[in-house]
């Protein structure tokens, strides 16, 4: 198929759509809003809270913790030299965990989880 799109590559792209709508309701936003935080990954506050989101963390979870924990976290989020491969990994696999071998948060945030799920036990 020369000028048109191949069956394949439709059901690549619906399956990608499918898993980009599950993730967005997951979070409660839109596609277009979770779209734009692939499009302009230095928004870092928006893949902090993803993040966290995708953990069922949120912003008081951290301040309970510590009061700077948030801050702790959002600077070194604003830091991180790998924020379009983050953004990438929520787009495409937010289950992954792969995320925590490159995310300069990573232990502090499984570290939050951890402890969220202790405190609800």
């Amino acid at each position: 198929m020369l000028f048109g799109r191949s069956a394949a590559q439709t059901a690549l792209e619906e399956t990608r759509l499918a898993r980009l709508e599950r993730i967005a309701q997951d979070l409660g936003i839109s596609i277009d809003d979770l779209s734009s935080i692939t499009i302009e990954a230095h928004y870092t506050s928006d893949l902090l809270r993803l993040r966290m989101s995708l953990l069922h963390l949120d912003q008081s979870d951290a301040a309970v913790i510590d009061p700077n924990l948030l801050e702790s976290l959002q600077t070194s989020c604003k830091q991180c030299a790998v924020k379009g491969q983050c953004a990438a990994d929520i787009i495409e696999d937010a289950a992954n965990p792969r995320w925590q071998a490159y995310c300069p948060n990573a232990m502090k945030l499984c570290t939050m989880r951890a402890q969220s799920i202790e405190a609800t036990v």
